[in-house]
């Protein structure tokens, strides 16, 4: 009983609150970036001037005020941040459970999303179910943004 508590709660909890946290640490630490480049080149318009929200809106900003080509960066980059802010939405708004997702373009992108991958399904009970290598895959790609961004605006 304690292997199956632990198999279906306890791991894939453990799971989420990664994905959450390196959203969280991500999203901070684009802010932070913005922030310090912003007064390094003494910069008017403020990250939270650029519209948008969260991660739209630090990428705007490193776009129009700092002339980062983020656009030129592997769109894989940018792709994987947004859609783990989805897959975070889902778990921390439905606990992982794809049906109980509020808006249905978003249980749309959820139920396809996984269709196209072998490290995150959706389980009988209806939840997201991450693989660890999902989880290194994001981390991955989280380091590699980061080391792009820094070479970018001349910090690396």
């Amino acid at each position: 009983n304690l292997d199956n508590i632990y198999e279906s709660e306890l791991n894939p909890a453990m799971r989420y609150s990664f994905l959450v946290l390196l959203h969280i640490f991500t999203e901070t630490q684009l802010r932070k970036l913005c922030l310090e480049i912003q007064e390094e080149r003494h910069i008017p318009i403020g990250v939270t001037d650029s519209g948008g929200r969260g991660i739209k809106q630090t990428r705007s900003f490193l776009m129009k005020q700092v002339g980062v080509s983020v656009q030129d960066f592997p769109q894989k980059e940018w792709d994987n941040l947004l859609n783990l802010q989805k897959i975070r939405n889902c778990i921390v708004h439905a606990y992982g459970r794809v049906k109980d997702v509020k808006k249905p373009d978003e249980r749309k992108w959820l139920r396809q999303f996984v269709l196209k991958r072998k490290d995150i399904s959706i389980g009988d009970d209806g939840r997201l179910q991450i693989e660890v290598t999902f989880c290194q895959q994001q981390l991955d790609n989280m380091r590699s943004l980061f080391e792009r961004l820094f070479q970018a605006v001349g910090w690396a």
